[in-house]
C-alpha cells in the first residue's frame, strides 16, 4: 500500500512490475489522479479529510486485477509508466515545477502547476516532431503529446474510451505554433471538446517513437526523466493493482 501521489505510486510500480504482488494507494499527493480515475476521490485536486476516509474504506473492499504498463526508453534508460508519459510542454511545466517550485507545490498544491505554467505557456511555440504509431507515421508542430494508460490526463478527461487493461497505449498528439493555440487546447479539454479540433489527433498503437527537432523534455507519471527520442512500448498485464468498487467499469476491457 502506498501513501501519496501519482509520483509515488509510480515508483512503486516500476519496483512490482512483472510480480504478483498487488498495489494499492491511499491518496495523499497533490494531484492523485490515479485515485480520481479509480472514484477513490471525487477530484484529483479536492482531498479532504472525509474523502481519505472514503478512499481507505474502499480500498479495503479492493479486488486483485491485472493491468498493462507502458515502458518508455530514452538516453536516459528504461522505465515503466502506469498512467502516463507526456512529451512537450507538459514535461516543461513539471520540469519548472522540479527545479524551481518545490515549496510552492508543498505549501499550495495544484496552485503550484498554475504558478509553474504561465511562464512555458507564453514562451512556448511548438516543436516540430516525428512520431512513429506501430506502423503510421505522422508529423507536425507539437504542442504537446500524452501517451496514456487511462482515460484522464491531470483533472481533464483525456481519452474517454481508453482501458487500462486492453493491451494498447492511447496517444493524443496536441499540435499549435503559439501560445494562444495553447490556451485553445487547455480550455477546450476543460469543457470535453478537445475531440472535436481538427488540431487533436487522438491513435491507439502498441510501440510509439516519437523524434523531435530540437529535442523535448519527457514526463513519466508526472517525474521529468529524460528527452526525446523516445520508443515507449506497452507491456501487457505486467502489474497487479487492487480496484476498488468505485472504479468505473468502462475502465476495463476485462474485469475481474
Amino acid at each position: 500500500i502506498v501513501v501519496g501521489g501519482d509520483g509515488t505510486l509510480s515508483e512503486a510500480a516500476n519496483g512490482l512490475a512483472g510480480t504478483n504482488t498487488a498495489l494499492g494507494l491511499l491518496p495523499m499527493g497533490t494531484g492523485n489522479v490515479w485515485a480520481a480515475q479509480l472514484g477513490m476521490v471525487a477530484s484529483p485536486t479536492l482531498l479532504n479529510k472525509p474523502e481519505l476516509m472514503v478512499a481507505a474504506e474502499s480500498l479495503a473492499a479492493s479486488r486483485p486485477q491485472r493491468v498493462d504498463m507502458g515502458h518508455a526508453h530514452t538516453i536516459r534508460g528504461d522505465r515503466y509508466f502506469l498512467l502516463w508519459a507526456g512529451v512537450g510542454l507538459d514535461a516543461i511545466i513539471q520540469d519548472v515545477i522540479d527545479k524551481e517550485a518545490r515549496p510552492v507545490k508543498r505549501r499550495f498544491g495544484q496552485m503550484a502547476y498554475v504558478w509553474a505554467a504561465a511562464r512555458p505557456i507564453v514562451q512556448y511555440q511548438g516543436t516540430r516532431a516525428r512520431v512513429q504509431l506501430d506502423t503510421v507515421r505522422t508529423r507536425g508542430r507539437i504542442v504537446f503529446l500524452v501517451i496514456s494508460n487511462v482515460q484522464m490526463y491531470a483533472g481533464f478527461h483525456l481519452v474517454p474510451d481508453a482501458q487500462i487493461d486492453d493491451g494498447w497505449l492511447d496517444i493524443a498528439i496536441f499540435e499549435g505554433r503559439s501560445w494562444l493555440d495553447t490556451l485553445r487546447h487547455i480550455g477546450q479539454l476543460a469543457i470535453r471538446r478537445h475531440l472535436d479540433d481538427p488540431s487533436v489527433r487522438i491513435y491507439r498503437a502498441r510501440e510509439v517513437v516519437v523524434e523531435a527537432d530540437p529535442s523535448l523534455l519527457v514526463h513519466y507519471d508526472g517525474d521529468t526523466l529524460g528527452a526525446t527520442p523516445l520508443i515507449a512500448r506497452v507491456a501487457p498485464q505486467a502489474l497487479t493493482v487492487l480496484v476498488p468498487p468505485s472504479a468505473p467499469a468502462d475502465l476495463f476491457a476485462f474485469p475481474s
